[in-house]
């Protein structure tokens, strides 16, 4: 049986507790492979994160429903390692059925600290690949290699050239993997040991999706300029990565990803002069032709039509594919072709509506349990935002009121034109309360508080602020002190 099935069959709605206090320091239970189905099987999930908006949730909406006959049981998750059972409040503790999972008791054979930087998704491959193995005890080094290979396609020992390198990167970046600091620093290790990776900054262009296109854009940059000016690569002014000048794009095996990252928007076209359309070589997909805007291919909608996510899929799936529809919606509608808008509102759009709907009905329940790294709803902006702080970062939070994503890669080109070259920018996005109203997702966004928790959801933007600063955004918002507003 699979652990997750055998996770939840713990969990009986039909015993006499009302309250199931899970103690869950590796967030096991908080994925949304296990929150769906305990939300099917008639239990209330609540993550304990903040002691007095669960008081107040638990006095106004779960007790209520208790003494109205409800029978609704709570799983009360919390991850608190060093008070454990304790941090709970102790009329709630009082009569729990108590549960607690680690990976150590989950995965025996395979080692908790490695996991630990895993995602659900891994363990699951992991623990059937070590079932291979009956009676292994995979040491750390052991595990790592094997997540490596298993998890994210990469082998050191095959990877022996600096084109095989870029190929095994864009696959891993272009499939939305993260791979964590812990193999980015063994693969590194593995690498820079030969001769080819002797300069090349491994941990960072494996670690950093925004950092890894920014050196291709670099070097396709720097390979554009060499056909067009006879030979000449001409330095592109602050380089991200000095260490390693030029890329072979006319390598065969690097070549036959260029013309997708173009596609799909992962690359930027470069901007030259002289070139007329239709010159007739391989390169002049990755070159920006004035007054010619490159059309969308119409094969990219019927592309993306087998790339919408199962109803079954969990919400970075549905994350990654809106990213992609969202950058083709803008060009579809900016290339005025009207056979090609015809087909996306007639063939692409209404596919999407139906699976994203059914979804939505079973998945989007437990998103606001989610750990808030990377961010699954907007409220777990603000835990994101602080542990950049931490790091010693500068951070700033933009909010733009209805600006669609697919409007943001619309005003993203024109801002990065405007920006330093020395400026990474990282696509991604995160889900908003429903319904989709400004004062109610703002609230969320700003407070770090689920809608329902905070004083006036409805409220306006200043007010908004204010609670912000009393819980999410006390350190980012604290200039409000001297904030002031005039009628």
């Amino acid at each position: 049986m699979d652990w997750k099935q055998e996770l939840v069959d713990k969990f009986i709605p039909e015993l006499e507790s009302k309250v199931w206090a899970v103690f869950d320091p590796d967030a096991i239970v908080r994925n949304e492979q296990i929150l769906g189905p305990l939300q099917a099987k008639g239990f209330d999930v609540v993550f304990f994160d903040d002691p007095l908006a669960f008081r107040y949730e638990y006095e106004s909406r779960i007790r209520r429903e208790w003494e109205r006959g409800e029978k609704t049981p709570l799983v009360l998750i919390f991850d608190d390692r060093a008070g454990g059972f304790n941090g709970l409040p102790s009329d709630v503790l009082a009569s729990a059925h108590l549960l607690e999972f680690g990976l150590e008791d989950l995965f025996s054979n395979l080692d908790p600290d490695v996991l630990r930087e895993l995602g659900p998704d891994t363990w699951t491959t992991l623990s059937h690949q070590a079932a291979k193995h009956p009676g292994k005890k995979f040491r750390a080094s052991e595990t790592e290699e094997l997540s490596m290979k298993v998890g994210y396609r990469l082998v050191p020992e095959l990877i022996d050239s600096p084109v095989e390198l870029i190929r095994r990167l864009i696959d891993l970046h272009r499939g939305g993997l993260e791979l964590p600091e812990r193999l980015c620093l063994r693969l590194e290790r593995e690498l820079c040991g030969q001769a080819p990776f002797a300069h090349w900054p491994v941990r960072d262009l494996a670690g950093n999706p925004g950092l890894f296109w920014q050196f291709l854009q670099e070097r396709w940059t720097r390979f554009i300029r060499s056909k067009v000016d006879d030979g000449d690569p001409a330095e592109v002014k602050e380089m991200s990565i000095q260490s390693v000048p030029d890329l072979p794009f006319d390598d065969p095996a690097l070549k036959i990803y260029i013309d997708t990252l173009f596609t799909d928007g992962l690359l930027d076209r470069v901007d030259v002069g002289g070139i007329q359309p239709g010159s007739g070589q391989w390169w002049m997909v990755g070159v920006s032709v004035p007054d010619t805007p490159p059309a969308p291919d119409p094969e990219r909608v019927t592309k993306l039509l087998d790339e919408i996510p199962s109803e079954d899929g969990n919400h970075r799936d549905w994350i990654r594919f809106g990213i992609n529809y969202s950058r083709l919606a803008g060009e579809v509608f900016r290339s005025g072709e009207t056979e090609l808008i015809d087909a996306f509102w007639s063939n692409l759009w209404p596919e999407v509506d139906r699976r994203f709907s059914r979804w939505l009905e079973t998945g989007y329940t437990s998103l606001h349990s989610l750990p808030a790294s990377p961010p699954a709803m907007v409220r777990h902006v603000p835990k994101q935002m602080g542990r950049w702080l931490k790091d010693g970062g500068k951070v700033a939070l933009i909010v733009l009121d209805g600006l669609s994503l697919a409007g943001w890669f619309t005003v993203r080109q024109h801002l990065l034109a405007e920006l330093s070259e020395k400026v990474r920018v990282e696509d991604s996005a995160a889900f908003a309360w429903l319904p989709t109203l400004t004062p109610v997702c703002r609230q969320a966004l700003y407070s770090g508080l689920r809608p329902g928790c905070s004083r006036n959801p409805l409220s306006g933007p200043i007010s908004t602020l204010r609670d912000g600063r009393n819980f999410g955004y006390r350190r980012l918002l604290s200039c409000l002190d001297g904030f002031t507003t005039s009628s």
